[in-house]
Formats: C-alpha cells, sequence, structure tokens
C-alpha cells in the first residue's frame, strides 16, 4: 500500500507489557492501553516511549502508573538537560566524549540494550571530563536512535525577576557556606510561591511549575 520495497528489512517482537502481572491485550479480555488516554492524563508520548527503552525489548515490562509517572519525571528531566546546555560553549573532553560514543553503540549493538545504552546517556550528562558543547552534541547524536525529542530541545527563555533572582543567589552563597538551614528556608519559599528551584553548574535556577 505504501510502494515502498523492500518495506521491512527486520521484523522484531518485543516481550509482553504486563499490569498486575497479567498480559495488555485484547485476546486475554483485559484492558488495552490507549495512548490517547496517557495523554488526556497528561502523560507524553515521548515519556512513554523512554518508559518502554527502560527495559530490554525481549523481557517483559511492568506497566504501572507509578512506572509511567517515573518515565515522565525521567525524561523531562533529560530534555531540560538538552535545554540548558543548547547555547553551552564550553568545548573540552573530545576523548571522553568519543569513548562514551563508542560504549553507547556497543551497548546497542549487544541485542539493543536500550537500559544499559541510556545508562551511558546518564553517565555523560553527569561527566565532569565533558564541557557542555560535548554533551549537547552526544545527545544530539544519540536522539538519532532512541527518538526522545533532545535534538528538538532549545536553549528556554529564562525568565528573569530581580527578587527571586536575588534569593536563588542568596541561597548559592549560604550552600557554599554549608548553610543548609538557611538553603533549605529559601527553598521553601520558592514552593511555596509554586516555584521550582534547580541547582545548576551555574547555580540556583528557578521556573515557575
Amino acid at each position: 500500500a505504501l510502494d515502498v520495497r523492500p518495506w521491512v528489512r527486520i521484523w522484531m517482537h518485543g516481550g509482553w507489557l504486563m499490569s498486575d502481572r497479567a498480559k495488555i491485550s485484547k485476546s486475554t479480555g483485559g484492558s488495552v492501553l490507549n495512548l490517547d488516554e496517557l495523554v488526556a492524563q497528561g502523560f507524553d508520548p515521548l515519556a512513554f516511549r523512554s518508559f518502554l527503552l527502560s527495559g530490554h525489548y525481549r523481557q517483559q515490562l511492568s506497566y504501572s502508573d507509578e512506572a509511567i509517572r517515573g518515565a515522565q519525571t525521567a525524561w523531562k528531566r533529560l530534555v531540560r538537560h538538552a535545554e540548558e546546555l543548547a547555547n553551552e560553549t564550553a568545548d573540552f573532553g573530545a576523548e571522553a566524549a568519543a569513548e562514551l560514543r563508542a560504549r553507547f553503540r556497543s551497548e546497542l549493538a549487544d541485542d539493543l540494550n536500550a537500559p544499559r545504552a541510556l545508562a551511558v546517556v546518564w553517565e555523560a550528562l553527569r561527566s565532569e571530563a565533558l564541557g557542555g558543547r560535548q554533551k549537547y552534541e552526544l545527545l544530539r547524536e544519540w536522539d538519532a536512535v532512541l527518538a526522545l525529542g533532545l535534538a528538538e530541545a532549545r536553549a528556554e527563555q529564562v525568565e528573569s525577576d530581580a527578587e527571586l533572582d536575588a534569593l536563588a543567589r542568596e541561597r548559592d552563597e549560604a550552600r557554599a557556606a554549608k548553610n543548609w538551614k538557611r538553603a533549605d528556608e529559601i527553598r521553601d519559599l520558592f514552593k511555596a510561591r509554586g516555584i521550582l528551584i534547580e541547582d545548576s553548574p551555574q547555580g540556583s535556577r528557578w521556573r515557575r511549575a
């Protein structure tokens, strides 16, 4: 129908998607997971893809509300990292990047081991041997395989507010002085206003929830 020859060279069947130890399928008389329903509940389709990548395709994967929420949280963290790195100019660690690139490919070549490949992604983001530019380029390259929307992530427009910016700087100073009580007080002030405050290599960053 698509007039493409050959259409697919390799077919792969993944392990069953399970819920309460039962296979999710029409043939079992159980409910069928509906992506539209997940979207209606506030889950991004790419978060569901991230959830599927968290397990090896040969193994059964257990679905639950907690599991999909965890996957969405992890996926959002990945996207935010990509957004934060989009404008980074620190360009060092080419040798370390080459090693991580080779390991990522090696994990995928080992029977398409996506969970271990994702572990390499997180290792790269935490690495102090890589500059921000190297990390961003790796994310863009790896997203050609993962397809989690990381390559499309752009630097977000950072909102500015004199009072909140000053509080964020004070929190950084308190943390540097190991004044954890004051740092926690400031965090609670942000929370009370419905604002998230996050740590980054450039210091505390805030955003509205």
